[in-house]
């Protein structure tokens, strides 16, 4: 593996880094690449890990075997055209990020950094943080509430964007079968949506009965009251 795989993903996986922050940068709620960083946990990486995995070729792992089985391999020439094309996509995504110091000789350095075998003192720096940001996450995970209100701004979010679709895409039947595939996979937030609404609804309207009912119940205080009762 460590005869040109690793070295791949570590571009695919720097490259991913780099168009998640990307994609960050050009979100409508527009985060600073502070904030993104801040944000980067444990799951988003596992995340541009799965997703780095997958861009591996069947070219990249033929290629690891150059130097045990150089008949067996297709061609090996290609992989610093390819790595070098890598590199240049990295490059665009710094620019759009505002790196634009940033060269191929900055990424070629970073991914050796990488490579270089941690020190006793940097691994328990390294393990601290880990459970600092382990207690965080489990922090954040029980104080989750996937309320009303999140849950409309999630529709709201998904009709924009079928909205574009429909303003934007010419091919209908292609749009038709993206709003209903997105239909089927949002079910399970729309029924727990409803039931949250409806639970609301009904909240509300004993909250009214009771009201209204106390207020029957209480002696009126005004002077027709006083006659009344006098």
């Amino acid at each position: 593996m460590d005869q040109g795989v690793i070295t791949s993903f570590q571009h695919y996986y720097l490259l991913q880094f780099m168009q998640s922050i990307a994609t960050n940068l050009e979100s409508i709620d527009k985060i600073a690449v502070k904030e993104v960083w801040e944000n980067y946990n444990i799951k988003m990486g596992i995340e541009n890990i799965d997703t780095a995995l997958t861009k591996l070729t069947k070219s990249d792992m033929n290629r690891c075997w150059k130097n045990l089985l150089p008949k067996y391999v297709h061609d090996h020439r290609g992989f610093e055209k390819d790595l070098n094309r890598i590199k240049d996509d990295i490059l665009q995504l710094t620019a759009q990020a505002g790196f634009f110091e940033v060269d191929k000789k900055d990424i070629v350095e970073l991914i050796r950094s990488h490579q270089d075998e941690y020190t006793g003192e940097e691994l328990n720096l390294l393990d601290a943080e880990r459970l600092t940001e382990e207690d965080n996450e489990e922090l954040q995970q029980h104080n989750k509430v996937l309320g009303t209100e999140t849950l409309a701004k999630f529709f709201y979010y998904l009709d924009l964007a079928t909205q574009l679709l429909d303003e934007n895409d010419p091919n209908l039947e292609r749009t038709s079968a993206f709003k209903r595939g997105l239909f089927q996979l949002v079910a399970c937030y729309r029924e727990v949506y409803d039931r949250k609404r409806l639970a609301a609804m009904q909240t509300s309207v004993l909250t009214f009965s009771q009201t209204s009912t106390l207020a029957e119940l209480e002696p009126s205080t005004s002077s027709e009251g006083n006659y009344l009762f006098s």
